[in-house]
């Protein structure tokens, strides 16, 4: 492991907050994942049945916002409660 003056500021401050910071950063990565997926099957949805390209992208780019933003909650909420 590398010293302590070698690590990152960012590297620091997630070893201070422990485990359940990291779990919410995979949360937040797991939602924007989820999100981008189901996203992407409306977003061809959407080109097939109305053949929007711009709505399409919309939903695909909604759909990774939405899930990110609520697996970053969900991991801050268990973050909060540890």
């Amino acid at each position: 492991m590398e010293s302590p003056k070698k690590q990152t500021f960012w590297v620091r401050v997630v070893d201070a907050a422990g485990p359940a910071f990291s779990g919410a950063l995979i949360g937040a990565l797991i939602g924007a994942v989820l999100g981008l997926t189901l996203g992407a099957i409306a977003a061809a949805l959407a080109e097939v049945i109305i053949g929007a390209l711009a709505v399409a992208l919309g939903a695909a780019l909604a759909g990774a916002l939405i899930g990110g933003l609520i697996g970053a909650l969900a991991g801050v909420l268990a973050w909060l409660e540890r």
